[in-house]
């Protein structure tokens, strides 16, 4: 797991900076760790490199996608509270990041009275994955459910995993209306990390602006390899979905 620091998040932990940070993970992290190869090759240089996509061998239209992964309880649990915004079982399926969130921080976070304050959390991916206490994230869900109901618009899964429980799957889900968490920017995209087959199967949340994608978002989580591991389930194919790089497949 990654953590962050005691003084690195804190000190800029405000709603504000939280929320930009979340929203723009899939779009502008495009910029962590890859801003060198985002410079057009020049007369005489090689073609940058394309980043790597998922395996697209076995992928189906997204309807027969659902179909196979709900016939799994633990995603099936996951992609039905997702699609019907119930955010309580959501939390209920999230695998807890411990209670010690306010004594983490020098500067204490709006949501915390004192240091010593118990507050359970779940785990949000804002560059890195940092606990969220689960009231915060209530919010956050309910706030972005208000944007209509969501629908699963990509699911992949690690290859290097088994299918079905012990594996490790990625599912983007999409509101129709964007919305503010808090405050600006506005998001309307969900990712969730799931490992079915215990009772907590989400392992963390992530929000996209509308920018972002299924696919820049496991090319990211995936740092130097890209999708280079992952294995697409749905749709059939993301071949004309830009990555985070604006660049299209082949």
């Amino acid at each position: 797991m990654r953590f962050p620091s005691k003084s690195g998040v804190a000190t800029a932990l405000t709603i504000g900076a939280v929320i930009l940070f979340a929203a723009g993970g899939f779009a502008l992290g495009t910029t962590w760790g890859r801003a060198g190869n985002n410079q057009q090759a020049g007369p005489g240089l090689p073609p940058r490199e394309k980043v790597p996509r998922p395996d697209e061998s076995e992928a189906m239209p997204l309807q027969d996608a659902r179909n196979v992964l709900i016939r799994n309880a633990s995603l099936r649990d996951v992609i039905v509270a997702a699609e019907e915004g119930d955010v309580s079982t959501l939390l209920e399926l999230a695998v807890s990041a411990g209670d010690d969130f306010c004594s983490r921080y020098r500067s204490l976070p709006p949501e915390c009275s004192s240091s010593s304050q118990r507050l359970p959390t779940v785990f949000q991916d804002i560059g890195e994955l940092t606990p969220r206490p689960v009231e915060t994230m209530k919010r956050w869900l309910t706030q972005f459910y208000a944007g209509g109901s969501s629908k699963l618009e990509f699911a992949s899964r690690d290859s290097r995993l088994p299918a079905g429980d012990g594996g490790k799957y990625y599912l983007f889900f999409r509101v129709p209306q964007a919305v503010m968490l808090d405050g600006p920017p506005a998001v309307n995209g969900l990712g969730v990390v799931v490992v079915p087959g215990s009772n907590t199967p989400i392992q963390w949340f992530a929000f996209s602006n509308p920018e972002g994608n299924g696919l820049k978002w496991v090319q990211i989580i995936g740092e130097s390899d890209g999708a280079r591991y992952q294995r697409l389930i749905g749709p059939e194919t993301v071949k004309d979905w830009p990555d985070i790089e604006g660049q299209k497949g082949d």
